[in-house]
């Protein structure tokens, strides 16, 4: 097994080693290989790895294994409940007295090589039992870590594809690129698609990514029943779909999808907003994104129930009206072509929602144009684009919800490795944390050199 593999087994070993013996122990990948490799050897034909092994120092060895035989009694043993635990104690009991033929430079180390293959199989198992039940996690606590799994193939060999309904705007952009980038940090290959808003055309790019051998397909779609097809197509040719920022119907084949909390921002959004009016009516200009997408939806209600709540909170009455709904297909130029008209239209409204930054930028402009930038509040129920974030800081833009592509990018990378390392226990849905982003906070949020 290479040493890569086993890495994150080792960190993970190391810190319930300091655990259980009170000082820092260093269980080195180097160490595991070769003794994990010599256990193996029914007859000493590996010369490099005996070799290797009588390089180890014989008293830096005896203790690194003692304080694995008193983990594993003191720390992991416990932990493991039922037949499983039942399991590994008969292991650990019987396995040392069976006539394996182990090289004579090890065998006074086969009780505890063989504790230290039991807290592997430990390790996994409470992997298992401390995962969270299938429903809704925290991204943040969801993926920590690359795998500590055997992988099946080396990270060189693994290709991943990225399937994107639309680039139409820079959030889009940036996921793209945060999930290259990972996945070059692994020595991944990476290949991405663009639908363009064609759902016929992601059903498509899907089928060829299938075509062209990748092992990992991460999935943002276009129509929440129309990529069913796509999904039960990967999963039974054996490759794992996650599917990032998009909701999937739940008939669909999935790992789990990872995601903002739409509701949760929204609800920040639509208490802060009414905070921010002080008691005068509400008449919003609603710019949403594209008819039918369930993440609009989600975005759009959230802010509706913060509004009732907090109105309920502070005056026991509530009220708000929807002057006009336009679409903006998620892009600068959409929004501010649909504003242009709601303007016109609508000149009673005082709120401008948009169902992400980019369309509010473009509204913005609009809004400009017409002079209607003092007594037309701006904000957006979710993103946290850098160009939204710097008028924030001018005071020129109200709010908006925190909705970060890079770490929704990077999350998917990270479970799909895990999926491939063999983990199977997610949960459907990954949210990051939810944050309403005002000129109070968005010092702690604004990056100039981020890409979106």
């Amino acid at each position: 097994m290479p040493l890569y593999k086993i890495d994150g087994f080792c960190k993970k070993i190391n810190e319930v080693l300091k655990r259980a013996s009170g000082k820092p122990v260093d269980l080195s990948s180097e160490l595991v290989y070769h003794l994990s490799k010599s256990i193996m050897i029914k007859n000493v034909q590996d010369r490099t790895a005996m070799h290797n092994l009588k390089k180890l120092d014989t008293v830096q060895t005896n203790q690194i294994l003692g304080n694995i035989d008193l983990a594993f009694h003191t720390v992991w043993q416990p932990q493991i409940h039922g037949i499983w635990g039942w399991l590994c104690r008969f292991w650990s009991l019987a396995i040392p007295k069976l006539r394996l033929r182990l090289p004579p430079e090890i065998e006074p180390f086969r009780k505890s090589l063989v504790l230290l293959v039991v807290i592997a199989v430990a390790a996994t198992l409470i992997a298992g039992c401390d995962s969270k039940p299938a429903g809704e996690s925290s991204t943040a606590e969801s993926t920590k870590a690359a795998p500590a799994g055997d992988l099946k193939k080396d990270y060189k060999d693994i290709k991943v594809g990225v399937s994107m309904y639309t680039l139409g705007a820079p959030y889009f952009y940036a996921q793209v690129n945060a999930a290259k980038k990972k996945a070059a940090e692994y020595g991944m290959q990476f290949i991405s698609t663009e639908a363009r808003d064609d759902m016929v055309k992601q059903l498509a790019d899907v089928e060829d990514m299938l075509t062209q051998g990748i092992d990992l397909l991460i999935l943002n779609p276009k129509d929440p029943q129309g990529l069913i097809p796509a999904t039960r197509t990967a999963t039974k040719a054996g490759v794992p779909v996650i599917v990032i920022d998009s909701s999937i119907d739940p008939a669909a084949d999935f790992i789990t999808t990872v995601q903002s909390n739409n509701l949760a921002n929204g609800e920040l959004i639509g208490e802060w907003l009414v905070k921010k009016m002080e008691g005068a009516y509400i008449k919003i200009g609603l710019l949403s994104g594209v008819q039918g997408n369930p993440v609009g939806k989600e975005r759009r209600q959230g802010v509706f129930r913060g509004i009732i709540e907090q109105q309920l909170r502070s005056t026991a009455s509530m009220g708000f009206e929807i002057v006009a709904q336009g679409w903006g297909n998620w892009s600068h130029e959409g929004g501010l072509k649909a504003m242009e008209d709601m303007i016109v239209a609508h000149p009673e409204m005082n709120v401008m929602l948009a169902e992400n930054d980019s369309m509010a930028l473009g509204a913005i402009e609009a809004i400009k144009e017409a002079g209607r930038q003092d007594d037309i509040l701006v904000l957006a129920c979710a993103d946290g684009q850098k160009e939204a974030l710097e008028l924030i800081k001018k005071g020129e833009y109200g709010a908006t919800g925190m909705n970060n592509p890079v770490l929704i990018a990077e999350t998917a990378i990270e479970i799909g490795l895990k999926v491939l390392a063999g983990e199977t226990n997610f949960p459907k849905k990954s949210y990051t944390p939810a944050v309403c982003i005002t000129k109070k906070n968005v010092d702690k949020y604004y990056d100039p050199d981020a890409v979106f």
